[in-house]
Protein backbone atom coordinates (compact mmCIF):
# COMPACT_ATOMS: atom_id res chain seq x y z
CA UNK A 1 0.00 0.00 0.00
CA UNK A 2 2.97 2.58 0.93
CA UNK A 3 4.55 1.97 -2.62
CA UNK A 4 1.14 2.86 -4.29
CA UNK A 5 1.10 6.09 -2.73
CA UNK A 6 4.45 6.33 -3.76
CA UNK A 7 3.92 5.37 -7.45
CA UNK A 8 0.51 8.07 -6.64
CA UNK A 9 2.72 10.73 -5.59
CA UNK A 10 5.17 10.52 -8.32
CA UNK A 11 2.72 10.83 -11.12
CA UNK A 12 1.06 14.25 -9.30
CA UNK A 13 4.59 15.54 -9.50
CA UNK A 14 5.52 14.51 -12.84
CA UNK A 15 2.33 15.99 -14.14
CA UNK A 16 2.80 19.32 -12.01
CA UNK A 17 6.44 19.17 -13.71
CA UNK A 18 4.59 19.39 -17.04
CA UNK A 19 1.99 22.15 -15.85
CA UNK A 20 4.82 24.41 -14.95
CA UNK A 21 6.62 23.53 -18.73
CA UNK A 22 3.45 24.53 -19.96
CA UNK A 23 3.02 28.07 -18.19
CA UNK A 24 6.59 28.62 -18.62
CA UNK A 25 6.15 28.19 -22.45
CA UNK A 26 3.33 30.19 -22.23
CA UNK A 27 4.71 32.88 -20.86
CA UNK A 28 7.11 32.80 -23.13
CA UNK A 29 5.04 32.95 -25.95
CA UNK A 30 3.31 35.92 -23.97
CA UNK A 31 6.57 37.92 -23.77
CA UNK A 32 7.43 36.93 -27.37
CA UNK A 33 3.99 38.64 -28.50
CA UNK A 34 4.89 42.13 -26.76
CA UNK A 35 8.03 42.44 -28.36
CA UNK A 36 6.05 41.71 -31.57
CA UNK A 37 4.56 44.80 -33.29
CA UNK A 38 2.61 43.13 -35.24
CA UNK A 39 0.50 41.70 -31.97
CA UNK A 40 -1.98 43.34 -30.49
CA UNK A 41 -2.58 43.99 -26.31
CA UNK A 42 -5.55 41.46 -26.63
CA UNK A 43 -4.03 38.68 -28.21
CA UNK A 44 -1.10 38.47 -25.11
CA UNK A 45 -3.79 39.01 -22.68
CA UNK A 46 -5.76 36.46 -24.05
CA UNK A 47 -2.91 34.04 -24.17
CA UNK A 48 -1.96 34.82 -20.64
CA UNK A 49 -5.14 34.30 -19.56
CA UNK A 50 -5.47 30.51 -21.21
CA UNK A 51 -2.80 30.03 -19.61
CA UNK A 52 -3.26 31.00 -16.29
CA UNK A 53 -7.05 28.83 -16.65
CA UNK A 54 -4.80 25.54 -17.97
CA UNK A 55 -2.50 25.61 -15.01
CA UNK A 56 -5.54 25.89 -12.49
CA UNK A 57 -7.63 23.64 -14.08
CA UNK A 58 -4.51 20.75 -13.96
CA UNK A 59 -3.69 21.89 -10.89
CA UNK A 60 -7.25 21.51 -9.41
CA UNK A 61 -7.64 17.79 -11.31
CA UNK A 62 -4.06 16.99 -9.59
CA UNK A 63 -5.33 17.96 -5.99
CA UNK A 64 -8.76 16.06 -6.94
CA UNK A 65 -6.54 12.84 -7.98
CA UNK A 66 -4.61 13.54 -4.50
CA UNK A 67 -7.85 13.41 -2.63
CA UNK A 68 -9.08 10.04 -4.66
CA UNK A 69 -5.94 8.53 -3.94
CA UNK A 70 -5.67 9.52 -0.14
CA UNK A 71 -8.99 8.47 0.18
CA UNK A 72 -8.33 5.18 -2.11
CA UNK A 73 -5.54 4.47 0.26
CA UNK A 74 -7.51 5.27 3.72
CA UNK A 75 -10.53 2.58 2.29
CA UNK A 76 -7.80 -0.07 1.51
CA UNK A 77 -6.19 0.24 4.86
CA UNK A 78 -9.77 0.20 6.50
CA UNK A 79 -10.61 -3.26 4.25
CA UNK A 80 -7.48 -4.82 4.86
CA UNK A 81 -7.59 -4.02 8.80
CA UNK A 82 -11.03 -5.15 8.34
CA UNK A 83 -9.63 -8.48 6.74
CA UNK A 84 -7.41 -8.37 9.69
CA UNK A 85 -9.34 -8.68 12.60
CA UNK A 86 -12.21 -11.31 10.61
CA UNK A 87 -8.88 -13.70 10.26
CA UNK A 88 -7.99 -12.87 13.63
CA UNK A 89 -11.88 -13.96 15.16
CA UNK A 90 -11.94 -16.68 13.08
CA UNK A 91 -8.25 -18.10 14.04
CA UNK A 92 -9.43 -17.16 17.79
CA UNK A 93 -12.77 -19.27 17.26
CA UNK A 94 -10.44 -22.18 15.23
CA UNK A 95 -8.16 -21.91 18.80
CA UNK A 96 -9.69 -24.57 20.87
CA UNK A 97 -8.34 -24.65 24.80
CA UNK A 98 -7.23 -27.84 25.27
CA UNK A 99 -8.80 -28.08 28.40
CA UNK A 100 -12.19 -27.92 26.53
CA UNK A 101 -11.17 -30.97 24.63
CA UNK A 102 -9.77 -33.07 27.28
CA UNK A 103 -13.29 -32.47 29.22
CA UNK A 104 -15.01 -33.36 26.27
CA UNK A 105 -12.99 -36.58 25.87
CA UNK A 106 -13.79 -37.46 29.71
CA UNK A 107 -17.30 -36.58 29.11
CA UNK A 108 -17.47 -39.27 26.26
CA UNK A 109 -15.33 -41.79 27.99
CA UNK A 110 -17.94 -41.50 31.02
CA UNK A 111 -21.18 -41.95 28.16
CA UNK A 112 -19.40 -45.02 27.03
CA UNK A 113 -18.63 -46.52 30.57
CA UNK A 114 -21.89 -45.43 31.66
CA UNK A 115 -23.45 -47.45 28.79
CA UNK A 116 -21.38 -50.56 29.09
CA UNK A 117 -22.06 -50.53 32.85
CA UNK A 118 -25.53 -50.46 32.30
CA UNK A 119 -25.33 -53.16 30.02
CA UNK A 120 -23.36 -55.23 32.34
CA UNK A 121 -25.90 -55.13 34.92
CA UNK A 122 -28.81 -55.79 33.01
CA UNK A 123 -26.83 -58.93 31.97
CA UNK A 124 -25.99 -59.96 35.28
CA UNK A 125 -29.63 -59.52 36.32
CA UNK A 126 -31.08 -61.78 33.37
CA UNK A 127 -28.24 -64.50 34.67
CA UNK A 128 -29.43 -64.23 38.01
CA UNK A 129 -33.14 -65.22 36.76
CA UNK A 130 -31.94 -67.54 35.01
CA UNK A 131 -29.75 -69.28 37.17
CA UNK A 132 -32.63 -68.87 39.75
CA UNK A 133 -34.88 -70.81 37.48
CA UNK A 134 -32.67 -73.40 36.58
CA UNK A 135 -32.17 -74.10 40.21
CA UNK A 136 -35.79 -74.25 41.08
CA UNK A 137 -36.19 -76.49 38.11
CA UNK A 138 -33.04 -78.91 39.28
CA UNK A 139 -34.67 -78.83 42.91
CA UNK A 140 -38.03 -79.43 41.52
CA UNK A 141 -36.86 -82.34 39.05
CA UNK A 142 -33.63 -83.66 40.84
CA UNK A 143 -35.02 -86.76 41.81
CA UNK A 144 -36.50 -87.62 37.95
CA UNK A 145 -33.82 -90.64 37.30
CA UNK A 146 -34.11 -92.18 41.00
CA UNK A 147 -37.75 -91.88 40.50
CA UNK A 148 -37.47 -93.84 37.00
CA UNK A 149 -35.80 -95.93 38.49
CA UNK A 150 -37.73 -97.05 40.84
CA UNK A 151 -40.56 -97.46 38.79
CA UNK A 152 -39.45 -101.26 38.06
CA UNK A 153 -39.60 -101.36 41.66
CA UNK A 154 -43.26 -100.68 42.10
CA UNK A 155 -44.27 -102.83 39.08
CA UNK A 156 -42.34 -105.82 40.77
CA UNK A 157 -44.24 -105.18 43.96
CA UNK A 158 -47.59 -104.60 41.92
CA UNK A 159 -47.19 -108.06 40.13
CA UNK A 160 -46.16 -109.63 43.49
CA UNK A 161 -49.12 -108.64 45.52
CA UNK A 162 -51.14 -109.88 42.76
CA UNK A 163 -49.88 -113.29 43.06
CA UNK A 164 -51.64 -114.15 45.99
CA UNK A 165 -55.62 -113.96 45.46
CA UNK A 166 -58.28 -113.42 48.03
CA UNK A 167 -58.85 -117.12 47.80
CA UNK A 168 -54.98 -118.06 48.19
CA UNK A 169 -55.46 -116.42 51.75
CA UNK A 170 -57.87 -118.62 52.38
CA UNK A 171 -56.00 -121.66 51.47
CA UNK A 172 -58.44 -121.89 48.23
CA UNK A 173 -57.09 -122.54 45.00
CA UNK A 174 -58.81 -120.78 41.85
CA UNK A 175 -61.56 -124.11 41.64
CA UNK A 176 -62.48 -123.17 45.15
CA UNK A 177 -61.05 -126.35 46.26
CA UNK A 178 -58.57 -126.36 49.51
CA UNK A 179 -55.04 -125.79 48.92
CA UNK A 180 -52.93 -129.20 48.47
CA UNK A 181 -49.29 -128.61 49.95
CA UNK A 182 -47.81 -128.61 46.61
CA UNK A 183 -50.30 -125.74 45.36
CA UNK A 184 -49.10 -124.03 48.41
CA UNK A 185 -45.20 -124.82 48.33
CA UNK A 186 -45.84 -123.01 44.62
CA UNK A 187 -47.57 -120.32 45.42
CA UNK A 188 -45.12 -119.49 48.07
CA UNK A 189 -41.84 -120.14 46.09
CA UNK A 190 -43.43 -117.53 43.70
CA UNK A 191 -44.09 -114.73 45.96
CA UNK A 192 -40.67 -115.42 47.28
CA UNK A 193 -38.82 -115.41 43.81
CA UNK A 194 -40.88 -112.36 43.38
CA UNK A 195 -39.78 -110.75 46.30
CA UNK A 196 -36.13 -111.08 46.03
CA UNK A 197 -36.35 -109.75 42.60
CA UNK A 198 -38.17 -106.98 43.56
CA UNK A 199 -34.94 -106.83 45.94
CA UNK A 200 -32.33 -107.11 43.74
CA UNK A 201 -33.79 -104.27 41.02
CA UNK A 202 -34.08 -101.75 44.26
CA UNK A 203 -30.32 -102.45 44.99
CA UNK A 204 -28.82 -101.85 41.75
CA UNK A 205 -31.41 -98.83 41.26
CA UNK A 206 -30.06 -97.24 44.18
CA UNK A 207 -26.69 -98.41 43.16
CA UNK A 208 -27.23 -96.46 40.25
CA UNK A 209 -28.15 -93.50 42.08
CA UNK A 210 -24.53 -93.53 44.34
CA UNK A 211 -26.53 -95.69 47.16
CA UNK A 212 -24.91 -98.75 48.27
CA UNK A 213 -26.22 -101.37 50.87
CA UNK A 214 -23.93 -102.66 53.13
CA UNK A 215 -24.06 -105.27 56.06
CA UNK A 216 -21.63 -105.26 58.14
CA UNK A 217 -22.00 -108.96 59.76
CA UNK A 218 -18.80 -110.56 61.73
CA UNK A 219 -16.93 -106.62 61.25
CA UNK A 220 -15.55 -104.90 63.78
CA UNK A 221 -17.84 -101.94 65.44
CA UNK A 222 -17.65 -98.99 64.04
CA UNK A 223 -19.55 -96.33 65.43
CA UNK A 224 -19.54 -94.01 62.23
CA UNK A 225 -21.08 -96.38 60.28
CA UNK A 226 -22.92 -98.83 62.77
CA UNK A 227 -25.70 -98.44 65.35
CA UNK A 228 -25.25 -100.85 68.29
CA UNK A 229 -29.04 -102.17 69.52
CA UNK A 230 -27.72 -104.66 72.15
CA UNK A 231 -25.00 -106.76 73.65
CA UNK A 232 -24.92 -110.38 73.47
CA UNK A 233 -21.89 -112.38 75.65
CA UNK A 234 -20.50 -114.49 73.37
CA UNK A 235 -16.66 -116.52 74.06
CA UNK A 236 -16.18 -117.47 70.74
CA UNK A 237 -15.91 -114.22 68.86
CA UNK A 238 -13.75 -111.28 69.85
CA UNK A 239 -15.10 -108.27 72.53
CA UNK A 240 -16.70 -105.85 70.07
CA UNK A 241 -18.01 -107.79 67.06
CA UNK A 242 -21.08 -107.38 64.93
CA UNK A 243 -22.72 -110.79 66.00
CA UNK A 244 -26.54 -109.83 64.87
CA UNK A 245 -27.84 -107.43 62.04
CA UNK A 246 -31.18 -106.11 62.16
CA UNK A 247 -31.21 -103.57 59.25
CA UNK A 248 -28.57 -103.21 57.05
CA UNK A 249 -26.91 -99.56 56.65
CA UNK A 250 -26.73 -97.61 53.12
CA UNK A 251 -24.43 -94.49 52.24
CA UNK A 252 -24.79 -92.28 49.23
CA UNK A 253 -21.62 -91.43 47.53
CA UNK A 254 -19.56 -92.81 50.16
CA UNK A 255 -21.20 -90.62 52.95
CA UNK A 256 -23.39 -92.86 55.44
CA UNK A 257 -27.01 -91.89 55.41
CA UNK A 258 -28.35 -94.91 57.91
CA UNK A 259 -26.17 -96.48 59.88
CA UNK A 260 -26.57 -100.50 60.06
CA UNK A 261 -28.69 -101.94 63.26
CA UNK A 262 -26.34 -104.43 65.02
CA UNK A 263 -26.07 -106.35 67.87
CA UNK A 264 -22.40 -106.52 69.13
CA UNK A 265 -20.57 -109.39 71.11
CA UNK A 266 -19.46 -109.20 74.36
CA UNK A 267 -17.13 -111.15 76.83
CA UNK A 268 -19.15 -113.68 79.15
Amino acid sequence: MLRRGLRQAAATAKHICLAEQRAASSAANASQALHTPAASSSTVLARCHLSGQQLSSFQTRCFSRDSDAAAAGSANEASEAAGKDSEQQAAAEEAVDPRDQLIADKDQQVADYKDKLVRVLADMENLRERTARQAEQSRSFAIQGFVQSLLDVADNLERAAGSVTDQSLQGLNSDGKALTAKQSSKLLKGLMEGVHLTDRILVQALKQNGVEKFSPLGAKFDPNMHSALFELPDAEKEAGTVIVVTKSGYSLNGRVVRAAEVGVSTQP
